[in-house]
C-alpha cells in the first residue's frame, strides 16, 4: 500500500462500463446516507469508511491508466499458487508440488504453442 492506502503493483478485475464501476464506488462509500447512523448527539458514525475525494480522484487517475491483464502470465501464475497452496497446507511434498508443476506447465506449452 502507497501513502495514500492505494495497493500498488497489484491486480484488480474491474466492470467494462464505467457506469456499472461508478455503481460499485459509491456502494463502497460510506458517504451514501444508508451506510450512516447518527446518535441523538448529532454525531455521525459510518457503518462503512468515507471515501476521501482524494481517495476517488487516485482511483479513477488508477483507473484511466489501465492496462489489460497478460492472461497468459495469469493463468501461470494460477498454476503456481494451486500448487504452492497444496505444499504450504501440508498436502502434498516439495517433490510432488514440483512434478505436478512441471506436468502442468509443459502441457500449457504445448497447447498454447
Amino acid at each position: 500500500m502507497n501513502e495514500n492506502g492505494l495497493f500498488v503493483n497489484k491486480m484488480a478485475l474491474f466492470p467494462v462500463n464505467r457506469s456499472a464501476l461508478e455503481k460499485m464506488i459509491n456502494e463502497e462509500d460510506g458517504n451514501q446516507p444508508e451506510n450512516q447512523f447518527v446518535m441523538d448527539s448529532g454525531k455521525v458514525i459510518y457503518l462503512k469508511q468515507p471515501l476521501a475525494s482524494k481517495q476517488i480522484s487516485e482511483f479513477w487517475n488508477m483507473v484511466d491508466c489501465a492496462l489489460p491483464a497478460n492472461y497468459g502470465i495469469a493463468q501461470v501464475e494460477g498454476m503456481i499458487s494451486e500448487e504452492l497452496e497444496a505444499y504450504f497446507e501440508g498436502r502434498i511434498t516439495a517433490r510432488e508440488a514440483a512434478e505436478k508443476l512441471d506436468r502442468r506447465m509443459q502441457l500449457y506449452l504445448d497447447e498454447n504453442r
